[in-house]
């Protein structure tokens, strides 16, 4: 069974702001996920919902989701049933009266159900868990486990190397379920107030060390004895340096621990003298990355906060580098959430004063997306272009290839919904775009089989309009950005099992990746490899 992260469904009734009769209901997968609302929406509290109960998904994902006994090799297993057998589970330090993770609007308890389909295989068998948390004064648990819309039996099991059996029969393998349980227990939470390198002796903000804690660590990252965080804390230096766009960067601690020491370009500067946009960059990517193992995901509430447009995606794509599998991120900034993100839900407040979850329409309105984007701001610092792509995933790859060409900050990417806009219809949306700007160029995607296929109908009456407009647009070469990806960067980010698609090949088979991740394998690509590509040479010329 294939245990890459699956479409993990969940529903979450009676947790703070969301009642039974308006649970919480979102997937988790691969990529950037948004939860979009005004304060006070409970987009907040879904992200510290997966921090408040980690412990208790550490426990489903080991044996402790069993009641058993030991006999030999064999254990006989029990499954916890709804019943008198709940299982303890704590709380993190920050809750100091349990009731407050639960809805005020009924006394019910806290219902949790994780759906997911296993991928691989030759059965693909929805597994559903129903997890219960009762109202008490110590936190407790109880769970029952679901195969499509069987339930699975409670007695007469046996357990071993993660498959249950009754008598000889194998019943499930539980795999699939251990694994997601993992991924929900090992992400990270980063909250709202980021600031917080000067704080005196607090040694925590949820998940990242603030104030003399995190100087002392930065400082033992740099000078200890394991040579990873010496790599690790070089990296960042580089990175942040790039980013802001500093020749030379050196990040010291003070000699007696209480303040960071900024030297740029041979100047010294207190870190509280340069902004609170680079301290949290600072203070955030530095955490996260020196994380071991790496996060499962990325939770931040509100990553926008004292970041310009111009960095904010820089920071969400740099931030998630360091997460095995995505980010999950709570922002007021539609135009944020609709230029980067994979899947966006939105939030609101009903007449009750509970939260209501709905999926949101990501297709955009481009002219509108600019101004959401604050495009102003973004040509006051030399943002001079428009590049438009085809959908979100694209739009990271094409950011991570125009870093290697040093354009990242000239050129203002957005998406296209995927392939929604690409047909003649898009004149109108085009020509709104150009009442902004004519600094306008596109890249799409060919999804040509073979070398000679003509561009599909749509495809080929999108590039005529923009031939109309004088709006350069460049039909790739090869079938789609998949088919740029370098061989050599496959196989260093998924290992030699894995290989580089050919000029017009398919993402799909037994060896291939989920394509919310070509961002990552772009990232480690050079420029020669790209270089001599059409797709490459477009790049350079803009």
């Amino acid at each position: 069974m294939n245990l890459e992260p699956m479409d993990i469904e969940l529903t979450i009734k009676n947790y703070r702001c969301f009642s039974d009769d308006n649970p919480a209901r979102f997937r988790i997968k691969p990529g950037f996920t948004a939860f979009l609302g005004i304060n006070n929406s409970g987009k907040s509290s879904l992200l510290k919902f997966f921090y408040e109960f980690r412990d208790l998904f550490r426990r489903l994902s080991s044996s402790d989701i069993l009641a058993s006994s030991s006999q030999g090799w064999q254990r006989t297993a029990l499954i916890l049933s709804l019943g008198d057998n709940f299982q303890p589970f704590t709380f993190p330090s920050e809750i100091t009266d349990n009731d407050e993770v639960f809805c005020n609007a009924n006394n019910r308890d806290i219902q949790i159900q994780i759906r997911l389909t296993p991928t691989g295989g030759t059965e693909q068998i929805p597994i559903q868990l129903d997890v219960t948390v009762p109202r008490g004064s110590t936190p407790s648990w109880t769970c029952k486990m679901y195969l499509g819309n069987r339930e699975v039996p409670s007695d007469n099991l046996s357990f071993k190397e993660n498959r249950l059996f009754q008598g000889s029969e194998l019943v499930t393998d539980l795999s699939a379920v251990l694994n997601t349980c993992e991924i929900l227990s090992s992400m990270l939470y980063i909250g709202a107030f980021r600031n917080a390198i000067n704080v005196g002796a607090e040694r925590s903000y949820y998940d990242i060390p603030v104030g003399q804690a995190f100087i002392s660590q930065w400082n033992a990252w740099k000078t200890g004895p394991t040579k990873r965080p010496h790599e690790i804390a070089f990296q960042i230096t580089e990175d942040i340096a790039k980013i802001f766009e500093y020749p030379r960067l050196e990040i010291l601690s003070s000699t007696d621990g209480q303040r960071l020491i900024m030297m740029i370009n041979g100047k010294s500067y207190k870190i509280s003298e340069l902004g609170s946009g680079l301290t949290q960059f600072f203070l955030v990517i530095t955490s996260v990355a020196m994380r071991y193992p790496p996060p499962s995901f990325i939770l931040i509430d509100e990553p926008e906060i004292n970041l310009h447009p111009s960095l904010q995606l820089d920071f969400l794509t740099r931030l998630t580098s360091y997460a095995r599998h995505g980010l999950l991120f709570a922002t007021h900034n539609i135009g944020l959430a609709r230029a980067s993100a994979d899947q966006i839900y939105t939030l609101r407040r009903n007449t009750d004063s509970l939260s209501e979850i709905t999926d949101y329409d990501s297709t955009p309105r481009l002219a509108e997306l600019l101004g959401e984007l604050s495009y102003e701001a973004y040509k006051e610092l030399g943002f001079d272009k428009i590049l438009l792509v085809e959908g979100p995933s694209d739009l990271r790859v094409i950011q991570q290839f125009l870093r290697l060409y040093g354009k990242e900050h000239d050129i203002t990417l957005l998406q296209m919904g995927g392939g929604q806009l690409i047909k003649a219809s898009a004149k109108t949306e085009l020509e709104e775009i150009q009442r902004i700007s004519h600094n306008i160029s596109v890249v799409i995607d060919s999804e040509r089989t073979k070398p000679d296929t003509q561009l599909k109908p749509d495809r080929a009456a999108f590039v005529a309009v923009c031939e109309s407009l004088n709006i350069q647009c460049h039909v790739l070469e090869r079938r789609a950005l998949d088919n740029y990806l370098s061989d050599r960067a496959v196989k260093e980010y998924k290992g030699n099992n894995y290989r580089a698609l050919g000029p017009y090949d398919l993402l799909k088979g037994p060896h291939v990746w989920d394509k919310a991740n070509n961002w990552r394998i772009a990232g480690i690509m050079t420029e020669e490899e790209l270089d001599e590509t059409d797709l490459g040479k477009f790049l350079k010329s803009l």
